[in-house]
């Protein structure tokens, strides 16, 4: 998979024989003039505000493997709001924007050939929430007595995790046995597992809008890894990494 602006996209099958390198050419051929593409459009901030200085990135997605040298444009927004990549082909791009205090925003895009397609973006700012919660440490499925531990956390929007073992959220590392995970899908959270293990069987459930303390004991069955709506009010039961199990209250939703 070879991948430039202006030029039409160069994939190529290759076998690759155990324990051999294998290297390959590829002549990438530049797309006619009248078959360029643009991608334009307006960013707007909640509730419906000009983003005057929005970071806007056109990427091609997964092309550089995690290796960082992924070929990009980029642009800031000016006092229109506005922004613009032309010189483009008939290929898949990764759109991004993003802006300081707010939740980014991404799609993937193939333009039509010789054509102005219009994308526009609306940001929304980072969320954060306050919860409570209680953690069995013994495997027991009971919150009444036992091994427990409980507090009270603030978990804003970003690459974080909730860790209920060591009751803390914690920043993204490799290797980081955190147990969900909250994301920002423009004006909304939801709560995602961080990592499956199908001999744990870990995941969680919404147990609704209940008092915190009626839920006595993490359920049986009922647990699922699908991501699930962050609402205020709701209790939920997490199946933890260690096999352990784990309640916690949404109390409140806020700006960050």
């Amino acid at each position: 998979m070879a991948r430039t602006f202006g030029y039409d996209p160069g994939d190529v099958s290759v076998a690759v024989p155990d324990g051999q390198i294998t290297y390959l050419e590829v002549t990438l051929v530049k797309t006619a003039p009248e078959k360029l593409a643009s991608i334009e459009g307006v960013v707007f901030k909640e509730p419906n505000e000009l983003a005057v200085g929005a970071h806007v990135t056109l990427s091609f997605p997964f092309s550089s493997h995690g290796m960082g040298n992924t070929p990009e444009m980029e642009l800031t927004t000016g006092a229109d709001g506005r922004y613009r990549f032309d010189g483009l082909s008939l290929i898949k791009y990764s759109l991004a924007v993003s802006a300081s205090d707010y939740a980014y925003d991404s799609m993937i895009i193939t333009p039509s050939a010789g054509q102005a397609m219009v994308k526009d973006f609306k940001l929304y700012r980072n969320r954060k929430i306050k919860l409570d919660y209680v953690y069995q440490a013994d495997g027991d499925r009971s919150f009444t007595g036992g091994k427990l531990q409980s507090g009270t956390l603030e978990w804003g929007n970003g690459h974080q995790g909730l860790d209920f073992s060591d009751g803390r959220v914690e920043e993204y590392e490799h290797g980081s046995e955190r147990d969900i995970e909250m994301r920002q899908y423009q004006g909304s959270l939801k709560f995602q597992i961080f990592y499956v293990d199908s001999k744990i069987n870990n995941g969680f459930y919404d147990a609704g809008a209940v008092t915190f303390d009626s839920v006595v004991e993490a359920a049986e069955k009922g647990y699922d890894r699908n991501a699930k709506a962050c609402v205020a009010g709701h209790v939920y039961v997490v199946k933890t990494y260690e096999g352990n199990y784990a309640k916690f209250i949404v109390k409140e939703i806020g700006i960050q």
